[in-house]
């Protein structure tokens, strides 16, 4: 049943995408290291551009973090 199981599961549709908008707030600190996108392809064709430069901004603005 594991493997039906887990075809299962790659098999259901994901959810939206969504950008929290929270976040590109949040203070990075010093000399951390930023893990863009922890559950999704940031980078993704479906990803909106605009998704991508806000953060992208928010990394240069915070260019103390690595």
């Amino acid at each position: 049943m594991g493997i039906i199981n887990n075809l299962i599961e790659c098999l259901r549709p994901l959810p939206p995408l969504r950008l929290e908008l929270k976040e590109l707030k949040v203070n990075l600190g010093e000399g951390n290291f930023i893990f863009v996108g922890s559950s999704t392809d940031e980078w993704a064709a479906n990803v909106p551009s605009e998704w991508i430069g806000n953060l992208v901004l928010h990394v240069l603005l915070n260019h103390h973090a690595q």
